[in-house]
């Protein structure tokens, strides 16, 4: 990931292979489960592939991808 912003509640992903701007993500913190985050994922109103981990303090630590949660045998 080439840039990240964070500006009054959205987050822009601007890299050279996606762009991104959600108003409000779904997120979940980092001490959640691996089937909460997956959940989240499939969740309506439509599935997702990517699913930040943010911080008490709004702070993004990582993303949690579809893909890596399927390799793990989730």
């Amino acid at each position: 990931m080439d840039r990240l912003a964070l500006d009054f509640g959205k987050i822009a992903c601007i890299s050279a292979h996606c762009v991104c701007c959600v108003r409000n993500p779904r997120t979940i913190g980092p001490d959640a489960m691996a089937v909460e985050a997956m959940k989240k994922m499939e969740s309506p109103p439509s599935p997702v592939q990517f699913l930040p981990v943010i911080k008490d303090d709004n702070i993004l630590i990582g993303i949690v991808t579809l893909h890596g949660l399927v390799s793990a045998g989730l």
